[in-house]
């Protein structure tokens, strides 16, 4: 069955997009103009393919240009190959039956709007619904996270939940030291670049050596007894020797100074010998004291020159170390020669120190430090950038272990595979409906291929021609008998004295009732069969000069829409009311007391002057009970759409009709009969005598209710308009 038929390339003709509510018997009324023949047209084009499509468009659809009929077969037979015939059809009506039963379920397992869901579909459309309520779950706590991670990062819209998914596998929770290293270098700002420093060296190993020499040297002196194993003793002699003078009363003894014990102390303390180990120690203390001063100015590093994620402690704490061992090692070095200094006349014992570490210990770690320090200021964006990156990885990873990832990711990956196993399912059953259907439609072609050969056994041009003969003359036609000539394969029209007519001689009334019987016939014909299922298409099959065959015509129409296993849809269109009345009459009034509406499509095409819009009938009450009563829905239509311009040639039809059946006289009222007629015949007339631009929709119903009134006719009147 066909749903639906697309109008979206026929814009110019057609409101709708498409025909929609398709049934296996269909009733269509519109007049001239509205695109009845393009319907057809598109039903072909779009159909054509799927079925075998019969259109019947009156008789230059049936005679050929050189006016023969052509040939035809119908299903007459004798009754034992007949009886063949109908088993055959009975078997393909069945098999037709069990392949809808397939195609139903394929619906129910595709999941089609008419038919009810199979179970395997939706169970498999509810994994896919747990499916995505997980995901949702997840992408609102990604969406959150990501948030979070913006507001923390000032990354405006740059951040999504896309982005924080993308980043979970390469997160990575940074040590507490990378992390104070990376935030570090991501707060920092631009800082000057420094010059590297250098340090004093100083040969602590000759500094040593020549101290213990010095310490390690004597003077040989006179010896005075009194001072010879008294160092103090001597040193206080040496100071006395500067403060005292000749006949001076001595400060530690109080003795008197003679002139004797100062010549005797002069030769103990002023020899050459001590003056050179004196002055040796004294420039060895001043340079000592020299590289302790420049030691003391030695400052250590400052931290706020250098970036913070550097380690400047590191390098200050070893500098500080060093200088403060070369600082101890000085001072020792120092204290031994002022001790030296005390004791000239005797050796003292080397002292035994480390000697201690040089600045180039650290000197490679510094411009280390310096470079990475002047190397980080050159591309400190990249760097603030990729400790960006890091910390954002961080939160990452801290927020994925807040909120259970794995575990959520767990819970989708099995949710999947479900859903997976389920579509599966529901593709094998898919699959086997489908082979089966396959099957059963690959046997019907079969079969009507068989049917196929079992008719043309049968066939027989005389029997046909017979009987469309016989129903011509029982409607009254007595001179309208055909005859088939075997050899030219055409047919003759043989008049009531047997003599032969010239068909350009038959009226368009006979040439059209013969066309539309020999298109009821061909239906039959296995000559014409496809092998595919029919759509019959009546497209105004009662021609205006048909009034005497009307009855011939309307019997075969309801016989041809009567059969069953004929046809998969059944098209009527007509713009004659009356016609559409007397062929929908059997369908329209039912016995079952169901609504016909629902059981067969009725359609109007209406035209509002421009394009033709489809309106599906849902009720007796929308359709036509007379032809009189046709042009009020008519003139409503206009009315609701405001078509002034077509009002008035309805309404005249609607007087006239009134007039006659009635016996009043005709509209009297000046102005609305010039309106109405005037209008109504515009194309006859070259100058208008009235403008109906200047009346309003209402105007013109006011002048038809006057005249109604005038003729005591308001009821009538008010009985069709105020119920449409």
């Amino acid at each position: 069955m066909v749903d639906s038929i697309n109008l979206t390339n026929y814009g110019q003709v057609f409101k709708d997009n498409e025909l929609s509510g398709l049934k296996e018997k269909n009733f269509f009324y519109g007049k001239n103009g509205t695109g009845k023949s393009t319907l057809c047209q598109v039903i072909n084009e779009q159909l054509g393919r799927e079925f075998d499509v019969r259109v019947f468009q009156g008789f230059e659809s049936v005679i050929g240009e050189d006016e023969k009929l052509n040939s035809i077969v119908l299903g007459e037979s004798n009754k034992l190959v007949q009886k063949e015939i109908d088993s055959k059809l009975e078997i393909i009506s069945e098999n037709e039956v069990q392949a809808i039963k397939k195609n139903e379920l394929l619906k129910s397992l595709k999941g089609f709007d008419e038919v009810e869901k199979s179970p395997f579909l939706s169970q498999y459309e509810k994994s896919q619904d747990d499916v995505r309520k997980k995901e949702d779950e997840i992408g609102l706590l990604y969406q959150k996270c990501a948030g979070e991670i913006t507001s923390e990062f000032n990354l405006a819209r740059n951040y999504s939940r896309k982005n924080f998914r993308n980043d979970i596998p390469n997160s990575r929770k940074l040590t507490e030291d990378e992390y104070k290293k990376s935030l570090a270098i991501y707060v920092t700002t631009e800082k000057r670049k420094i010059i590297e420093r250098e340090f004093p060296s100083i040969n602590f190993e000759s500094y040593c050596k020549s101290v213990n020499e010095i310490i390690e040297s004597k003077v040989n002196a006179i010896v005075i007894k009194e001072l010879k194993e008294n160092s103090l003793k001597r040193s206080f002699a040496e100071e006395g020797l500067k403060i005292h003078n000749e006949g001076d009363k001595c400060a530690f003894c109080g003795g008197e100074v003679t002139a004797e014990r100062i010549v005797e102390l002069e030769s103990v303390f002023n020899t050459k010998e001590v003056f050179r180990l004196q002055d040796r120690i004294k420039q060895g203390i001043a340079k000592i004291e020299e590289c302790i001063d420049i030691l003391s100015n030695i400052d250590i590093l400052n931290a706020s020159d250098f970036y913070s994620h550097l380690d400047t402690e590191k390098v200050n704490s070893r500098l500080i170390d060093i200088k403060k061992e070369q600082m101890n090692f000085l001072k020792e070095c120092k204290m031994q020669l002022e001790k030296k200094e005390k004791e000239l006349f005797i050796s003292m014992d080397s002292f035994e120190m480390r000697i201690p570490l040089s600045f180039t210990t650290i000197q490679k770690d510094l411009n280390e430090l310096i470079k990475s320090h002047n190397e980080f200021s050159n591309d400190i964006e990249k760097s603030k950038s990729e400790a960006k990156r890091k910390l954002i990885l961080h939160r990452v990873a801290e927020k994925c272990e807040q909120m259970g990832t794995e575990r959520l990711q767990g819970e989708l990956v099995t949710l999947k595979k479900t859903s997976t196993d389920l579509k599966k399912i529901l593709s094998d059953e898919i699959e086997k409906i489908e082979s089966d259907k396959r099957k059963i439609e690959s046997e019907i072609i079969e079969q009507r291929k068989e049917l196929k050969q079992l008719q043309e056994k049968i066939k027989n041009p005389e029997i046909i021609i017979k009987n469309i003969s016989e129903k011509i003359s029982k409607s009254g036609k007595k001179n309208l008998e055909l005859k088939y000539i075997e050899s030219g394969k055409h047919y003759k029209i043989i008049n009531k004295d047997g003599s032969t007519r010239n068909i350009q001689e038959i009226s368009t009334g006979e040439k059209n009732i013969i066309a539309f019987l020999y298109f009821i016939g061909s239906l039959d014909s296995p000559e014409l069969e496809t092998g595919k299922p029919k759509i019959i298409v009546l497209d105004d099959p009662m021609n205006s000069n048909d009034d005497t065959m009307q009855y011939l015509i309307i019997s075969e129409i309801e016989k041809l829409y009567s059969r069953k296993n004929l046809f998969k849809h059944f098209i009527l269109l007509t713009h004659n009311s009356h016609f559409y009345l007397k062929v929908t009459f059997g369908r329209r009034v039912r016995r079952d007391g169901k609504n016909p509406y629902e059981m067969d499509n009725f359609v109007r095409m209406i035209n509002d002057g421009n394009l033709t819009s489809f309106k599906y009938l849902k009720h007796k009450n929308e359709d036509f009970t007379t032809q009189y009563g046709s042009l009020w829905k008519e003139l409503k239509f206009l009315y609701d759409n405001d078509k002034k311009d077509f009002m008035c040639n309805t309404i005249r039809r609607i007087i006239e009709t009134y007039v006659v059946f009635n016996g009043v006289s005709g509209n009297k009222d000046a102005e609305s009969k010039m309106l109405f007629n005037t209008n109504s015949h515009y194309t006859e007339i070259g100058d208008l005598e009235t403008d109906i631009n200047g009346y309003s929709r209402e105007d013109i119903i006011g002048l038809m209710r006057k005249f109604f009134k005038q003729n005591n006719a308001e009821v009538n009147f008010n009985n069709y308009w105020n119920k449409l």
